[in-house]
């Protein structure tokens, strides 16, 4: 089993994640959940390969007042690294 202060434990904790896996309950949608300890973006795309991800999501916020999408340099990085396609969703969006 995982101990309470695992990174997986951790990563449940968080309310981004609990939002994520009820709505993929909601949605019949197959998931887990695992959490790493490193630097973010080479965390995930290390996870993405060792999973042989389909395709990785990364959030972010808009940053410019015209509303375009200004990647941070996590999802940069994930975007140009990872093994599989990069769907970047703007945090603000509703």
């Amino acid at each position: 089993g995982q101990s309470e202060s695992s990174p997986t434990a951790a990563a449940r904790r968080q309310k981004t994640v609990r939002d994520l896996t009820d709505a993929f309950d909601d949605a019949d949608v197959e998931y887990e959940i695992r959490g790493r300890v490193g630097e973010k973006a080479d965390a995930i795309v290390a996870e993405a390969e060792d999973v042989a991800a389909d395709r990785v999501f990364v959030a972010g916020r808009s940053r410019s007042p015209t509303g375009k999408a200004v990647f941070g340099s996590t999802a940069q990085t994930v975007m140009l690294t990872a093994p599989c396609p990069v769907t970047f969703v703007r945090a603000d969006t509703r």
